[in-house]
């Protein structure tokens, strides 16, 4: 069934067709797997063995070969960036505007 965005759909029924086909174990498990890697990042931050928000995501090893003093302040201004362009996106697609 493919609905429309503001179609009203009683949550029960859309509940249990979930669990029928196997939709809510989907996202049980990818929801408990990122929980577990947030909560590993989140103990390693209490032990200072890392910064906050600091993945080590670097595939092209930047951080390495030409480590700069700006380069978590850059990280954490590109993150943002793309929070708010995502934000700027949803509103356009629902709205029909820019606010």
């Amino acid at each position: 069934m493919c609905l429309g965005f503001g179609q009203q759909v009683d949550p029960i029924p859309a509940h249990d067709l979930l669990v029928k086909t196997g939709g809510m174990s989907q996202i049980l498990f990818w929801t408990s797997f990122a929980e577990i890697f947030g909560g590993i990042a989140l103990f390693q931050t209490i032990q200072g063995k890392r910064a906050a928000g600091d993945y080590s995501f670097d595939p092209l090893s930047l951080s390495v070969r030409r480590p700069h003093p700006l380069y978590p302040l850059s990280c954490l201004c590109l993150s943002r960036l793309v929070v708010s362009d995502g934000g700027i996106g949803k509103t356009h697609h629902i709205h029909k505007k820019i606010c």
